[in-house]
């Protein structure tokens, strides 16, 4: 048998194992195979799984700066050899507010106990970054400053539905595909690298608006440091989904459907991830 055909049955061996072992509550067990079979080849599915481990323990970590701390998510520490390249913060994003940070305890028991069933009797939404704009931006900046001051740390967030990627909105993104897309254009020497130019700024210039009416508005960070992304939206009001993915040195901005509305990946944007972490390493500047 073939080394890589080895590989792929211990793979699997060991997925089908974890999955046994989750679906009957041994998270624990779970865990110690979702692990070593993330070594065996890194898949961002095998990371979903192991923060969903942590999460059924109650796995918690903290990040703080001896003043601070914001806590609630999953710390990774990426390593090439025996040396640390820099660490990956992954948590929901909900920090962000003062009800859900400083005063979470608070917080949880109020919306348990007596917003949630106002909610219910009323049909009352209240506004969150996800559906208020100036929210939105809010809590993004927000976010940012709070990381760009940890040197070598990179968070991954939720919360606000708006993905962000190297600390540039997906707006921003876009346009410096396009602005890529135009330059070629003006490169070009051929109909056919013409075309292709043209198709690309068509396609890129669509998305762009399509992101705009589906977030609200267009976030400005005013970013120095690539060190705060944002995941997206879980199911936007079309049904695209956006994420963020770590995996085989690359940390990428992907979504569901593709460009043709297949049922298949879409990278927006990638970058390899020691860069991202040595630029985290860097100099410091908040916005």
């Amino acid at each position: 048998m073939h080394q890589d055909d080895v590989g792929v049955d211990r793979k699997r061996a060991l997925f089908e194992r974890a999955e046994v072992h989750f679906n009957v509550g041994e998270f624990q067990k779970a865990l110690d195979l979702y692990s070593k079979a993330f070594k065996t080849k890194q898949l961002p599915a095998f990371l979903f799984n192991i923060a969903q481990c942590h999460r059924y323990l109650k796995e918690y970590v903290c990040v703080s700066d001896g003043e601070k701390a914001v806590c609630g998510g999953l710390l990774y520490v990426v390593e090439s050899g025996e040396t640390e390249l820099g660490r990956l913060f992954l948590t929901h994003g909900h920090q962000g507010t003062l009800l859900s940070d400083r005063m979470g305890e608070l917080g949880k028991f109020l919306v348990r106990n007596l917003w949630r069933p106002i909610q219910r009797l009323t049909n009352i939404r209240s506004a969150t970054p996800a559906k208020d704009f100036a929210l939105k931006e809010g809590h993004a900046k927000a976010m940012y400053r709070w990381v760009s001051n940890r040197k070598g740390l990179v968070l991954i967030a939720g919360h606000t539905h708006h993905p962000v990627f190297e600390a540039r909105t997906h707006e921003e993104v876009l346009k410096a595909d396009i602005a890529a897309a135009k330059e070629e254009l003006a490169r070009a020497h051929d109909d056919k690298s013409r075309q292709a130019a043209r198709e690309k700024i068509y396609a890129a210039s669509a998305h762009l608006e399509w992101v705009r009416a589906e977030t609200g508005g267009e976030i400005r960070l005013e970013a120095k440091t690539p060190c705060y992304f944002n995941t997206g939206c879980g199911s936007f009001s079309d049904g695209t989904v956006t994420g963020i993915e770590v995996a085989d040195g690359q940390i990428q901005l992907v979504r569901w459907p593709n460009d043709d509305g297949k049922p298949e990946r879409k990278v927006c944007a990638d970058a390899d991830l020691r860069r991202v972490l040595q630029d985290c390493n860097g100099t410091v500047t908040n916005p």
